[in-house]
């Protein structure tokens, strides 16, 4: 629940962006790590949580890289990833429903708490 309010104040932050920001919800296996690569030649893979909650309490790891190849790798291992996915936008029910989004604030305001 707390990922889905996250991922509902993401989508309405990023509206207008939708050329370059997309959120792909991939289901035919889990997947913590997270990864990004920047201009074809830095990459990063972790499985650092980018929340407060995750920088205070979790013991997170991650990896930074400097070489092209690895990053075109990762890109096209993302871009596969994306193709096997379902896109979420802030149009699907589980973002428009009163008592979900209620659900989703309680339970993303108790891990802030913690």
């Amino acid at each position: 629940l707390a990922q889905t309010f996250f991922l509902r104040r993401f989508l309405r932050e990023t509206m207008g962006y939708e050329d370059r920001v997309s959120v792909n919800l991939y289901s035919k296996r889990h997947m913590h790590a997270k990864h990004m690569s920047v201009d074809g030649v830095f990459s990063y893979i972790g499985s650092f949580n980018y929340d407060l909650y995750s920088a205070r309490r979790n013991l997170e790891v991650g990896v930074a890289v400097f070489d092209r190849s690895f990053a075109n790798r990762l890109q096209s291992m993302h871009q596969q990833r994306a193709l096997e996915s379902r896109q979420t936008t802030l149009r699907d029910w589980m973002y428009q429903q009163p008592v979900v989004q209620i659900a989703c604030a309680v339970a993303y305001g108790c891990i802030r708490l913690s």
